[in-house]
């Protein structure tokens, strides 16, 4: 029997175009880009005063979200020792679960809705500024000692 010729999808298609324009704008712009939009929705959606308004804050929320899910793995692969990059991506992984069970746990804590968006707007901002500081702008490691 024959191998089947690898088929490449439309998914993989569109995440290799993605993945080519994070190279060419850079990982650790896009990164911040992606929180600064974050802080700038939550910020609005605190100060919505009407519904239209809450779902365009939350548009934009969400593609901060997108920006930062998308370069923050990148960034790791480049600046984490080929040797790590496994459980590296491994702890990555449990962002968003995590994030759901903060929700969780602190959500009580706060007055009313608005409370947490203005909360949420504080942590991307404080996340931006130390992203700003640490976050080092990197090149994709190519050739032998990135194939580990």
């Amino acid at each position: 029997m024959r191998p089947r010729p690898h088929r490449v999808g439309p998914e993989q298609q569109v995440a290799g175009i993605a993945e080519q324009r994070l190279a060419s704008v850079g990982a650790r712009r896009v990164l911040l880009c992606g929180l600064a939009a974050i802080a700038l929705g939550a910020a609005s959606g605190a100060l919505a005063p009407q519904l239209a308004v809450l779902l365009g804050s939350r548009l934009l929320e969400g593609l901060g979200f997108l920006l930062v899910m998308v370069s923050a793995p990148a960034l790791l692969n480049r600046v984490v020792d080929v040797g790590a990059g496994d459980i590296t991506m491994a702890v990555w992984s449990c962002v968003i679960p995590f994030g759901i069970a903060l929700a969780l746990v602190a959500g009580p804590i706060f007055d009313g809705w608005r409370a947490i968006w203005w909360a949420s707007a504080a942590f991307a901002a404080l996340l931006f500024v130390l992203a700003s500081v640490i976050v080092p702008e990197v090149s994709p490691r190519t050739g032998p000692a990135r194939a580990g």
